[in-house]
């Protein structure tokens, strides 16, 4: 990694992982040194999500790093809108705010209505506007999802523009419970 020809905000993560983030909101305090060591530690075979949680999609996927892009709105805290696809169509969404004081994960159907469950994350009492660009969300979730018995599509809407965040196929690992419980079968 050129880390000369990186901008002062970036993000660098591996495409096999979960939560192996290096967020670099000043590449003059960033400790070069320690961000190869664990890039070069989540990169080795073993850490291949295939070996820790059996997720069979990234078994034979040649690992990377990836260096994307900072985004951050301007109160410090981006909303991550994250759509639910089941057979190629979105169904459900969750958005996630409060990264820096205490993650909480706000559940919805697709007409913005709020839902009486949590999985793992406390829901937040804040009351989110439905983005402009929903629709739009919508169809890009469906056309990406249109092979895959599940995904979800992850994006972030910020200064009127929309970004693909990332694909993710088993959430939690799939191990993450609903409560109340009737949600997991729901």
């Amino acid at each position: 990694i050129e880390f000369d020809k990186l901008p002062n905000k970036f993000v660098l993560k591996v495409n096999w992982g979960s939560g192996q983030n290096i967020i670099v909101r000043d590449k003059a305090k960033l400790d070069i040194n320690d961000a190869r060591k664990k890039l070069a530690e989540w990169i080795k075979p073993i850490r291949n999500h295939y070996f820790n949680f059996f997720e069979w999609c990234y078994k034979d996927i040649k690992p990377k790093i990836i260096a994307e892009q900072y985004i951050e709105q301007m109160d410090g805290n981006l909303l991550d809108y994250k759509i639910m696809c089941y057979n190629g169509v979105a169904k459900n969404l969750l958005i996630c705010s409060d990264r820096y004081s205490g993650l909480k994960i706000s559940w919805f159907d697709l007409n913005w209505n709020r839902l009486p469950f949590t999985r793992k994350y406390p829901q937040s009492s804040k009351k989110f506007k439905c983005p402009p660009v929903f629709n739009q969300m919508i169809d890009i979730s469906n056309t990406l999802a249109s092979e895959f018995p599940f995904v979800r599509v992850d994006f972030f809407y910020m200064d009127d523009k929309l970004y693909i965040g990332e694909l993710t196929f088993y959430p939690g690992a799939g191990m993450e419970k609903f409560k109340p419980h009737k949600w997991d079968k729901k």
